[in-house]
């Protein structure tokens, strides 16, 4: 791709050197036409001045020898002609007018200069045709023709023609390096994504473009690049924390629940031998198996075990949503989906007698994803009533600004400590402080996942009253 760059600048910079280097060596052609031609004309102008006052058979012998001379001296064939075409005086034997000067010759007879070409070509052997109209006493009454070879004048035209293409040749060469050594600059960012992506595609996830090089385009599109396989590493990187982390988690309660079924099997067993002993005269008095107690304590406990998991389960399917790709962004009303998602929740805040007020802003156009946001509330609201005792408030707040909507969630529960807000939307974790609040640790994760669709946020803080403040960001 480089060297068809390359070409393609030389091409175009050979183009320029043309359009620039044919009107100047025109202009050269021309140049060296007019200089010949201005020599020649003074001469044929001094002759017909002495031609003008030729008289007499003496004058005209007089005449004939200084043209002669002229001739003999510059290579110059001179003719004086009457109107009618007869030739009066000459500096050769044979008079001679090349056939050029035929035309023209009526223009000199109307009292005209004449002259048989207007630029000087670097081949061809025509001489110059030069004349002179003769007038006397105001009449006209012939013409000084001079007919002077070129082929000097031609030479330098050539040379000059030569040196200039030598020129443009050169031009042109050193533009071909030029050229290739800027389709180099110009390319190599585009080499280097080429590099960096197959070496991506090999699995070294870490390898990035230099955006220090190039253009400012191609270092623009090097960073996005840069940024997009940064994003795709995260990702991909978050994936297997999700894996590790998921195994870890159903680890747990799986077991648990093995270990449940596996004691509920072994008392059903006991059982068993209990009424096999009663049949015998060895059950109890009140004639119910000694281990039947046990059995149904252990099932109890298995559900329960089973519909942590399954919850876990839930919150996981969730959180794989929330990853997945966006939908567009559409005008929505914030306020909107805030009020509904806090009909649904207020039967949870009643069951759990915690109030569930509102606040703020009762309509805020905004511009989200609704199921994304709508997701988002409902992950919030879910830990807010989870950690809110009996008796407590959860306040929901709308506030429109010039450029985003924030919904504030406030509780008034056990809330967090300073050093544990930066990691409340990592996955799967749980404060220490609160172990036996029931959750998987993925609330907050989703509702972060949805928020940060369409240049949305979610910012954690202290609440005044102890509780925890969640903010929910998106544009207006």
């Amino acid at each position: 791709m480089t060297a068809r760059l390359a070409v393609v600048l030389a091409v175009l910079l050979a183009a320029g050197m043309l359009a620039l280097g044919i009107p100047l060596a025109l202009g050269v052609a021309r140049s060296e036409a007019q200089s010949v031609f201005a020599d020649r004309l003074g001469d044929a102008t001094r002759f017909a001045i002495e031609a003008a006052t030729t008289s007499n058979a003496t004058d005209a012998r007089s005449l004939e020898a200084a043209l002669q001379r002229y001739d003999e001296v510059y290579g110059v064939s001179v003719v004086v002609v009457d109107l009618d075409g007869t030739v009066r005086v000459a500096s050769r034997a044979t008079p001679w007018l090349p056939p050029s000067a035929a035309a023209p010759m009526r223009a000199l007879r109307a009292g005209h200069r004449l002259r048989s070409a207007r630029a000087l070509q670097p081949w061809g052997n025509d001489p110059m045709t030069v004349g002179e109209p003769i007038v006397r006493n105001g009449d006209l009454i012939g013409a000084v023709v001079l007919v002077a070879p070129v082929d000097d004048a031609r030479f330098r035209v050539r040379r000059a023609w030569v040196l200039l293409a030598a020129v443009g040749l050169l031009a042109v060469a050193a533009a071909l390096v030029l050229a290739r050594a800027l389709a180099s600059w110009v390319l190599r960012p585009v080499r280097d994504l080429g590099d960096v992506t197959a070496r991506i595609q090999g699995g070294e996830l870490r390898a990035r473009v230099p955006a220090e090089t190039g253009p400012p385009e191609l270092r623009q599109l090097a960073g996005s690049f840069n940024r997009m396989a940064q994003r795709v590493e995260e990702i991909i990187e978050n994936q297997r924390q999700f894996v590790a982390n998921a195994s870890h988690q159903l680890r747990n309660p799986l077991g648990a629940l093995l270990l449940r079924l596996q004691a509920l099997t072994d008392g059903d067993r006991d059982g068993d031998d209990h009424d096999h002993d009663e049949r015998a005269g060895h059950g109890d008095g009140d004639g119910r198996p000694a281990a039947g107690g046990a059995s149904a304590r252990r099932a109890a406990e298995a559900l329960r075990e089973g519909r942590s998991l399954a919850a876990t389960l839930d919150d996981l399917l969730a959180l794989a949503r929330a990853d997945g790709a966006p939908r567009q962004a559409v005008d929505l009303d914030v306020a909107a989906v805030v009020d509904g998602r806090i009909a649904v929740w207020s039967v949870v805040a009643d069951r759990r007698q915690v109030a569930l007020r509102r606040t703020g802003r009762t309509q805020a156009p905004g511009r989200h994803e609704p199921a994304a946001l709508a997701g988002a509330v409902d992950a919030v609201l879910d830990n807010a009533l989870k950690f809110s005792g009996a008796g407590s408030t959860v306040t929901v707040d709308i506030a429109s600004g010039r450029d985003t909507v924030v919904v504030t969630v406030t509780d008034e529960g056990p809330g967090l400590l300073a050093a544990e807000l930066p990691r409340v939307t990592d996955r799967f974790w749980r404060s220490a402080r609160h172990p036996n609040v029931p959750g998987s640790g993925l609330g907050m994760p989703i509702a972060s996942a949805l928020m940060q669709r369409h240049d949305g946020a979610l910012g954690v803080s202290v609440a005044g009253t102890g509780g925890l403040r969640i903010e929910l960001s998106v544009r207006a």
